[in-house]
């Protein structure tokens, strides 16, 4: 068993010559709930400018514009995944903070941003040659410089983590999203084609990375002996130490995620890659933006269990049920009416993504059960078997997605669901291994919404609707509202619906309060 890491403590050292920012602060439970409040309405915020914002672009760009870029950010997927090396993580986990240590993670970090950059900008030629694409010279270089910004506000984002101090964090990732999607849609309004989504991506995190900068507040490095620095070096090393496992497993996971569409790209070219890759994101909005805003303020909370002794899996199946009861159904609804959901809301030049997106929601939901688990390692402290893990996963997905290709880029996505249904239940047992969660802990946060969505598919499968397609926009609304009404009648008339009724009104009540 991996020696698990202490659990963080909100409380930062008091370090001389320190600003009250780097003072001791108690964040209490108030706090967490004031963060989850804040959080979801941020989600709720993004959700709607980006599903805004990918319904113009898809309108206004062409799936040969999606393909051309989705070229180039598989190799940007990867460095995004480990985005901070890892010392966001290993930074909230740390039971004291200073200046100098900060100072010290964010040199290293400004480093190995510009290393990452640099190898980005290296591989424009071979990736435009693998491609057989000239184009993807120019969009590589470019889109270097936005990978230059991902990894440098690591320690500033840790900081407000560690505070539970949300707002900044919020404000950052809604006004860089503005300013992003703004000038992206004024570029593709102008004919700039996929330059659009270049600029966006690169604006982004540029403006991300300057505003968290703003929003930590500012750091004064105190004065310190040689032993300190010492000391405060060897800290530096035990965090990279920890931060390398979350990496590696993070990078390992991620290149089998962009496998599928690497061998797409290269089979079947921009225009098909487009269609494969959009329906792909489309497909993982949901747990993206539904649960990932809140993986901070879960692992926050589950922390705090943990270091209260509190059950772990008794607060790892409440925390996750509710974020789980709104990402399964989503997904379920767009499974279920994704050729209504393309054609009135993409346009008919995506009427081939229909069935790459329908498959892929089933693939989406059976990665959201291994990424649960990745959070239990992540508060359990094992990260060494997550790395593990990782390797399988990535090896399944790279073997599967290579023989799935013989049947061409659809095979690729039935292959990509299968995989991670074979992977998800493995993903839950390694996760809760020796550890105080056990794997039922997980599988009740999903079970009552994957139980509910397959009631409301399965009566809204045998019912016809007295509209007609044509109705568009009025049709989609129509299903929406009916399948949400069987969703939310299945979901508390199954055994211990009340009670779960209870614990999810008790949750809505005290974040309006917060």
């Amino acid at each position: 068993m991996d020696e698990p890491l202490s659990p963080p403590d909100p409380a930062f050292a008091n370090t001389p010559g320190a600003k009250r920012t780097d003072a001791s602060i108690h964040p209490t439970p108030g706090d967490a709930t004031r963060a989850g409040a804040l959080q979801l309405i941020a989600a709720g915020a993004r959700v709607l400018i980006m599903l805004g914002t990918g319904l113009l672009l898809a309108r206004l760009l062409t799936p040969t514009d999606f393909g051309l870029y989705a070229m180039v950010s598989t190799v940007t997927a990867l460095v995004e995944s480990v985005r901070g090396f890892g010392l966001n993580q290993a930074l909230v986990h740390q039971r004291d903070w200073n200046g100098a240590r900060m100072h010290q993670v964010w040199r290293a970090l400004l480093l190995a941003s510009a290393a990452m950059a640099l190898l980005v900008m290296l591989a424009s030629i071979p990736l435009s040659m693998a491609y057989g694409e000239p184009r993807l010279i120019p969009i590589t270089l470019a889109v270097s410089l936005g990978v230059f910004c991902i990894g440098l506000p690591a320690v500033w984002e840790a900081r407000l983590v560690r505070q539970l101090r949300f707002a900044p964090i919020a404000r950052a990732d809604l006004g860089a999203l503005l300013v992003s999607v703004t000038l992206a849609l004024l570029l593709a309004v102008r004919g700039a084609g996929y330059w659009a989504l270049v600029t966006q991506y690169v604006t982004y995190l540029a403006a991300r990375a300057a505003l968290l900068r703003v929003g930590s507040g500012p750091v004064t490095r105190p004065a310190q002996s040689s032993s300190a620095g010492g000391e405060s070096s060897a800290s530096v090393r035990a965090l990279f130490a920890y931060g390398r496992h979350v990496t590696l497993s993070q990078a390992i996971t991620f290149t089998g995620r962009i496998a599928d569409r690497v061998v797409v790209g290269l089979s079947a070219g921009p225009s098909v890659l487009g269609l494969y890759d959009s329906a792909s994101r489309w497909s993982q909005l949901a747990y993206e933006q539904v649960l990932g805003p809140l993986t901070s303020v879960i692992l926050a909370t589950l922390n705090r269990a943990r270091r209260t002794g509190a059950s772990l899996g008794v607060a790892v199946a409440r925390v996750l049920t509710p974020p789980m009861s709104v990402t399964v159904p989503l997904l379920g609804f767009l499974a279920l009416e994704t050729e209504i959901v393309v054609r009135t809301l993409l346009g008919d030049q995506w009427d081939q993504a229909v069935p790459f997106l329908r498959v892929l929601c089933g693939a989406a939901a059976a990665n959201s059960v291994i990424k649960l688990a990745r959070l239990v390692h992540l508060v359990t402290g094992s990260t060494k078997r997550q790395l593990r893990f990782a390797i399988l996963q990535m090896v399944s997905l790279v073997v599967a997605v290579m023989v799935g290709v013989q049947q061409g880029p659809l095979g690729v996505a039935w292959a990509v669901l299968i995989a991670n249904c074979g992977l998800a239940p493995a993903a839950v047992w390694n996760s809760t291994v020796d550890s105080d969660v056990r794997a039922g802990d997980i599988w009740r946060a999903v079970a009552r919404p994957a139980a509910a969505v397959g009631c409301a598919v399965l009566l809204l499968t045998t019912t016809t609707s007295a509209l007609t397609a044509d109705d568009g926009v009025w049709l989609l609304s129509a299903r929406a509202v009916l399948y949400g009404a069987i969703y939310s009648a299945a979901w508390l008339l199954l055994p211990g619906g009340r009670n779960a009724a209870r614990q999810l009104l008790t949750l809505v009540q005290d974040l309006r309060r917060a």
